[in-house]
């Protein structure tokens, strides 16, 4: 049984899969985990006539990038406008974050 060499045609393959799942994640169809991607040993160069395939696999990387980074930023604002309208506001008046105790037993 013999196993192929790794070709770029398959590796670009992997990617556009890999592609495509990040765009289903960023789209909001579940999450999804996405393995690294490492290149195989003895890839070899790039051929040329692959060249344009990479370069727009390259560009579609770069925007799901952007589009994740976004979102990632979108979802940093909202997590600290929720938090701060979570926080506990003074009682007392004094301005105070902490607030100030209605009740005190004086026999304990």
């Amino acid at each position: 049984m013999s196993t192929a060499a790794p070709t770029w045609a398959a590796v670009l393959d992997s990617m556009e899969r890999r592609l495509a799942l990040a765009g289903r994640t960023l789209a909001g169809d579940g999450d999804v985990h996405i393995d690294h991607l490492a290149l195989p040993p003895g890839l070899g160069p790039l051929p040329a006539a692959l060249a344009p395939r990479a370069r727009a696999l390259l560009g579609a990387t770069r925007e799901a990038e952007a589009q994740a980074e976004a979102q990632m930023a979108d979802l940093a604002e909202r997590l600290r406008r929720t938090t701060s309208a979570a926080r506990p506001v003074g009682l007392g008046g004094s301005g105070s974050d902490r607030p100030e105790p209605r009740y005190f037993d004086r026999s304990a």
